[in-house]
């Protein structure tokens, strides 16, 4: 799940996008202060306790342990959302696109008394000739489930600072699941995405992520090979 990338096309994405105004981005020092005080695992669900890494980072897992109660499922999962259960559990493995070769991490676990499923990723891109420093991307990404639709939605936030709804398509692959986003809030005009998760044999997470721009067909930007973590 990659959007944005080291090189020309994350800088034409991000040169001309306005710095959001002051008051968006002060976060008081109480809150710094008890954002960076350990927070201890909530019933093994969702683990906070890791340093934080930004101000973005810091109100959103407090806003989550706060008030939200992210963890503490008891067990429980939507019944809308099973059929994407095979999905929670951490995951490893090569990333290659665009932005070069990677490897991945990821982890998806149920949240907010199991009504949700939220998936974490960070890639570490490897340099390319000139650069000094490998990328990180980092997502957040919530899947629900639209009773009324019938089907699933898949909200994703980016380090890159792109917000992206995806509805889940009309399944033709019982072992796939392709999202569609008609609009990437904070990207160009037209710009759409897509993201394809699928379950392979031997325990494996296949994931593509594809772009579309200025009305031009969907072509691959990313793609990933995973094998769940064991333990």
């Amino acid at each position: 799940m990659e959007l944005g990338g080291q090189g020309a096309f994350r800088r034409k994405l991000l040169r001309d996008r306005p710095e959001p105004d002051g008051a968006t981005e002060r976060i008081g020092k109480r809150d710094v202060e008890r954002a960076a005080a350990p927070i201890p695992p909530l019933d093994g669900v969702c683990d906070l306790s890791r340093p934080l890494a930004c101000p973005h980072e810091v109100k959103l897992s407090q806003l989550a342990v706060d008030r939200c109660g992210l963890g503490g499922n008891d067990g429980r999962v939507n019944q809308g959302l099973k059929p994407l259960e095979w999905l929670l559990g951490s995951w490893e493995g090569d990333a290659r696109g665009e932005p070069g070769t990677g490897r991945q991490t990821r982890r998806y676990e149920l949240v907010l008394r199991g009504e949700f499923i939220m998936g974490t990723n960070k890639t570490i891109w490897v340099p390319k000739p000139g650069q000094s420093e490998s990328e990180v991307h980092e997502d957040l990404s919530l899947i629900s489930y639209d009773r009324a639709g019938g089907r699933f939605v898949l909200h994703v936030f980016y380090v890159e600072r792109f917000v992206a709804e995806y509805v889940c398509e009309k399944q033709t692959d019982p072992h796939e699941w392709v999202f569609t986003a008609e609009r990437v809030q904070n990207g160009p005009p037209g710009m759409r995405a897509r993201e394809s998760l699928a379950s392979r044999e031997d325990d494996a997470l296949d994931s593509r992520f594809e772009l579309s721009l200025s009305g031009k067909p969907f072509a691959l930007y990313t793609q990933e090979t995973l094998r769940r973590r064991k333990g």
